[in-house]
């Protein structure tokens, strides 16, 4: 992955492999601050974080997109559901595949267990870094087939890859 900014990107992974959750917390309230130039999402009223894929959950002792969310919650009062959005076992993690295989592989990659915290609501989906869109958008469908009236994605920072031709 590469980031414009070489010290971001440093940040960014110090955060998300080096487990600086302070770091994380930072930058959460960074993004809550952020959250207000886009009044258009002022409606939504519920945050849900991207899960971990269960390989990287347990290697890792928490969910970097949950510590954002966390924080985001807090500072703009939103709610936030932690265990709505699962992901299945056994699927590829992402940083291994290109855009391509990203975009093919990640049908049916998630799953709620009970629809009813989100039918109706407007759904704001927090992920650390965002490449190819793949990850928001699979769980956005499976968030809209659900009930949700609505749902954005809101990430600390859109990475490029050099293996996926950028």
């Amino acid at each position: 992955m590469a980031i414009y900014n070489d010290e971001l990107r440093d940040l960014i992974q110090r955060f998300k492999y080096g487990g600086d959750l302070r770091l994380g917390q930072a930058f959460g309230r960074l993004m809550a601050g952020h959250l207000q130039r886009f009044p258009e999402l002022r409606s939504y009223k519920l945050i849900i974080p991207i899960p971990l894929h269960p390989e990287t959950a347990s290697e890792r002792s928490f969910n970097q997109a949950l510590i954002l969310a966390q924080e985001i919650a807090d500072k703009r009062h939103m709610k936030i559901a932690k265990d709505v959005l699962h992901r299945l076992p056994g699927s590829a993690l992402q940083h291994t595949l290109t855009a391509w295989q990203r975009k093919q592989g990640l049908a049916g990659e998630f799953y709620l267990k009970n629809p009813g915290p989100v039918k109706g609501k407007k759904v704001l989906l927090i992920d650390d870094i965002m490449t190819t869109g793949s990850t928001l958008s699979e769980a956005a469908r499976v968030l809209l087939r659900a009930g949700a009236k609505g749902v954005a994605g809101f990430t600390l920072a859109v990475g490029i890859s050099e293996k996926d031709g950028y």
